[in-house]
């Protein structure tokens, strides 16, 4: 029951006021909304950014015409000397009221270092050198924790700044003692630098993994990035170790060193978790983090560690919509893989009223909707639950069918055996899905899933006396499909194969994964 982890497609506006706007969770809009209806224009009227806010807000997709007319009617006018304008003026607006929003939890974070810096300058400018200092120092302070070298390099540059401005510098020694530390940091950011560019570059060929195959190709990722491992010992700044540490795990990833990697992976969740600062400031980093490390959990089969990460999981604080949507499809998925691996299909299928709210309140990509949905659909089915098994397959849509081909034809299937388990008319439920697999679908007569759909249908409408007959024909069928090395896919094969034994041992599909998932735990300790 393998569930597959998703790739974030990211949605494009054309607009980027449409965008910002978009991008705001429900408390971010009721907090502009509040303060937007506190300030009134000439006249006691209400503000025409406001009213322009409430027009793009309820708009699916971005109308510059419509938009104009709208705001036209609203406010009474004929025309605008300057459209463009009034957007700019709402954007801005709204950058303001999403900074004041955020203020709170942003001084937990390390964007109140470049916060603190512009106080210091702007306390600077009106010649409050004593107070711009205490700023510095405070920023200077908060730099040193999280070890954000880059900031503490700009600090360094804008004290002697602030010192050369009000004539304190008394001594060649004080002017050495500053270049001395801004050398160092210097030299602490290039091997940064360096292992920040390494991680990219391993994050790259992780996506292309499949292509490291051989012991040619291993060799090489060997060569090229072996020196990591010397590194690993090495005095580095906060951030430099952060980088290293990414990188070894995916270093031993791709060199297929699963013994190494999830030692490795841990020491990655220890440095996220002891620096709250950058945590604050990049929770979804923190969230790659922790699915990374239920990610090792399930190679080993060790789903019994899934609660204590993903109760982290649940309780991270998130500052954006666009990071509680990225916690929300991650916790989801991991939920449904924890679930159906240790046999807690009851709990599964409850997973799927916060996936349907969840569906409709966050931009998924096209793919984590796939994946969620089939997943619901699979708990249901194992289930016996097979009205709600139907209605989920139903959740499909016909944008979805490009990147879910496959996942949609073994949904069909399962929705097929639904409606026989189910009863009622057979002939006419069989023909909707045999047209949709034909017209919908493009598939030809001898596609695997037209060709399973006719021995199901067989089964089921057939003499009782050949049932065994036609499960084993089945089964050779599958077999063929997975023996096939020109076939990548085994998407639904595991589940058509619990139905195949559930008819063959008469025993509901639940009793059979609640079996298997204590072998693999028992196999695991």
């Amino acid at each position: 029951m393998d569930s597959k982890q998703t790739t974030k497609k990211k949605h494009t506006f054309k607009d980027p006021l449409f965008e910002l706007i978009k991008s705001m969770s429900a408390p971010e809009k009721r907090y502009f909304n509040l303060n937007a209806k506190a300030i009134k224009g000439k006249e006691g009227k209400v503000l025409e950014y406001f009213i322009l806010f409430q027009i793009i807000n309820q708009m699916e997709e971005y109308d510059e015409e419509k938009t104009k007319k709208k705001l036209l009617k609203k406010i009474g006018k004929d025309k605008f000397p300057n459209f463009s304008g009034k957007k700019k003026e709402l954007y801005e607006v709204l950058m303001r009221q999403l900074k004041n929003f955020h203020y709170k939890k942003m001084k937990k974070s390390t964007a109140y270092i470049k916060e603190l810096i512009n106080d210091a300058v702007f306390l600077f400018r009106r010649g409050l050198y004593g107070q711009a200092n205490k700023y510095l120092k405070d920023a200077k302070k908060m730099a040193e924790e999280c070890g954000d070298t880059l900031s503490m390099i700009e600090i360094n540059r804008m004290r002697r700044e602030f010192l050369r401005a009000n004539r304190d510098i008394k001594s060649e020694q004080e002017i050495e003692n500053f270049h001395q530390i801004e050398k160092r940091l210097i030299e602490s950011l290039q091997i940064e630098t360096e292992l920040i560019r390494d991680s990219d570059i391993l994050s790259i060929r992780i996506h292309f993994k499949n292509e490291i195959t051989t012991q040619e190709s291993i060799k090489k990722i060997k060569d090229e990035f072996s020196y990591l491992k010397i590194k690993e010992n090495k005095d580095l700044t906060i951030l430099g170790k952060r980088f290293l540490l990414n990188s070894l795990a995916k270093y031993y990833d791709l060199i297929g060193e699963d013994e190494k990697l999830p030692q490795n992976i841990e020491a990655v969740f220890k440095w996220w978790k002891s620096n709250t600062l950058w945590r604050n400031q990049l929770p979804h980093y923190y969230i790659t983090c922790l699915t990374g490390i239920l990610t090792s959990y399930k190679r080993n089969n060790q789903y019994h560690k899934f609660p204590e990460i993903l109760k982290i999981l649940e309780d991270l604080e998130t500052n954006t919509h666009h990071e509680a949507t990225v916690k929300f499809q991650k916790l989801m998925f991991c939920w449904q893989l924890y679930y159906m691996n240790v046999g807690f299909i009851d709990e599964a299928c409850e997973l799927s009223k916060p996936i349907a709210k969840g569906l409709k309140e966050y931009q998924l990509s096209v793919r984590s909707q796939i994946l969620l949905i089939y997943n619901t659909i699979i708990a249901f089915f194992f289930n016996d639950k097979y009205k709600e098994c139907i209605e989920w397959v139903d959740f499909f849509q016909p944008n979805m069918i490009e990147q879910g081909k496959l996942i949609i034809q073994s949904a069909q299937v399962f929705k097929l055996i639904s409606f026989y388990e189910m009863g009622g008319n057979m002939k006419e439920n069989y023909s909707l899905i045999y047209k949709y697999f034909i017209k919908s679908l493009k598939m030809r007569e001898d596609d695997f899933h037209i060709v399973l759909i006719k021995l199901i249908k067989n089964f089921y409408e057939g003499d009782s006396r050949k049932k065994h007959e036609i499960i084993l024909e089945v089964k050779k069928h599958i077999k063929g499909i997975r023996q096939n090395i020109h076939i990548t896919w085994n998407d639904g094969l595991e589940e058509i194969e619990y139905w195949m034994e559930s008819k063959l041992e008469n025993k509901k599909m639940i009793e059979l994964v609640i079996r298997d998932s204590r072998k693999r735990a028992n196999a695991a300790s």
